[in-house]
């Protein structure tokens, strides 16, 4: 900002002028300038008050408007968060940045509320959520705008007791981790990835294992990556144009989760630990014994929590780890940068949570946790709350979007405040 004086000589006062921004309408750009002129005339007539003294002191404004208008970009970000309303259905709450609007059941699962089921999982694609059913084999399709139902997608018979799902939209495709009886005359089941094709009816099966879960999914545009069998499990890697199973990566223990670096390599966790595979010849290039919390462990199978959230720009892991007991709160919020190999305490604060995401446009980690009702929490790097908001229900599983567009600045007006001191003389007297 500058600023610039001169000597009015007609009104004997000095102008102080700053240039700024403020949008006016011209309307009142024709009312300022007549009420200084007006004033101006008023203050000439008046008598003399003193010769050393400033009569007054006034702030006036004008402004004009702009013709340079540029294009800014703009960022809105929404926060989708699986829990469950009051009668135990499953629901998804959003919140919206900025503005910070929550829409608490902005969709809920449709059926009857004397048998409720959940949304074992759910994925964002291309302006829609998919969402797969705990307790039948159905996917269900929604606009991400209005939540309108989109489709209904029947991918297989369910199993009683099976509700555990696990899924990943990518390659124009649905791929959905679940078990399936092997035949009708049997009553043994396998680890399957059921594939349903945007666009088409038919249901493809890829077996991966029998008698076992499938406990842990993630996808590029090339593969999709699934572990799956009882521990020391498998991870599977699977075409995704033409289903071969390209490679097949032996783990010693029970995989909670599979998360894609930036480098596209593949980070599986189990047992507290990462082990960082190579995206391309599948050697192991790291691994660590990190800490990492079990939060989603169920029986043989493994719910849609998460203890491990990705800033996959910088390559860093914020994770829950175990506290030591007794304490306040189960756990500790940790990071681990997969570049230097250092583990690091983020806060010495106990958390209470049920799962972990990260915000790679506000920089943030958030949080799900419950105590009568569900509290998601939006964390800087050092573990401060910025902010919070309350669902319905515990969440289970938190899905982000950042949508970019470009619009036209709004009526951007350069603001002139001008700050007058007027010195009377003697000339003033009547």
């Amino acid at each position: 900002m500058r600023t610039r004086s001169h000597w009015d000589e007609a009104s004997q006062a000095v102008f102080f002028s700053t240039d700024g921004l403020l949008p006016f309408t011209a309307a009142f750009i024709a009312f300022t300038k007549a009420f200084q002129l007006s004033l101006i005339g008023r203050l000439a007539r008046m008598k003399q008050i003193t010769r050393y003294v400033p009569l007054i002191l006034i702030v006036l404004c004008s402004c004009a408007k702009s013709d340079n208008v540029t294009p800014i970009t703009v960022s809105e970000s929404k926060f989708f968060i699986t829990n469950t309303n009051a009668s135990g259905v499953g629901i998804i709450s959003i919140y919206k940045n900025p503005g910070g609007v929550v829409t608490d059941a902005a969709y809920t699962l449709s059926g009857s509320s004397f048998s409720p089921e959940t949304i074992a999982d759910f994925q964002l694609l291309d302006g829609k959520v998919y969402m797969v059913r705990s307790r039948s084999g159905l996917i269900e399709v929604a606009s991400q705008t209005d939540f309108a139902k989109v489709q209904t997608i029947e991918y297989a018979k369910p199993i009683v007791g099976n509700i555990y799902k696990h899924m990943v939209v990518t390659n124009g495709k649905i791929f959905i981790g679940d078990r399936d009886v092997i035949s009708g005359t049997t009553s043994q089941n396998a680890a399957f990835l059921k594939v349903a094709t945007l666009g088409k009816t038919k249901i493809d099966s890829i077996g991966l294992v029998k008698n076992g879960p499938v406990t842990a999914i993630a996808g590029s545009s090339r593969y999709v990556y699934v572990s799956a069998g009882t521990s020391p499990q498998t991870i599977f890697v699977i075409d995704a144009s033409t289903y071969a199973k390209v490679a097949s990566i032996p783990i010693s223990g029970f995989c909670t989760e599979i998360l894609l670096d930036k480098s596209n390599n593949i980070l599986a966790f189990y047992n507290g630990r990462v082990t960082k595979f190579s995206g391309t010849d599948y050697s192991v290039l790291k691994d660590k014994l990190i800490g990492g919390a079990i939060v989603n462990i169920e029986n043989d199978d493994v719910k849609g929590n998460t203890a491990f959230a990705l800033d996959k720009e910088n390559n860093i892991l914020y994770f829950l780890s175990n506290a030591p007991q007794p304490a306040s709160a189960p756990y500790l919020l940790r990071s681990y940068d997969l570049n230097t190999d250092a583990l690091e305490l983020v806060s010495n604060q106990f958390i209470s949570a049920e799962t972990i995401a990260f915000d790679n446009v506000g920089k943030q980690i958030v949080l799900g946790s419950y105590d009568s009702k569900g509290v998601v929490k939006f964390l800087s790097l050092k573990g401060e709350v910025k902010a919070q908001f309350t669902t319905s229900g515990p969440p289970v599983a938190i899905r982000i979007t950042n949508n970019f567009f470009q619009r036209n600045s709004e009526a951007i007006f350069p603001f002139h405040s001008r700050l007058l001191v007027f010195f009377p003389n003697k000339e003033w007297c009547n």
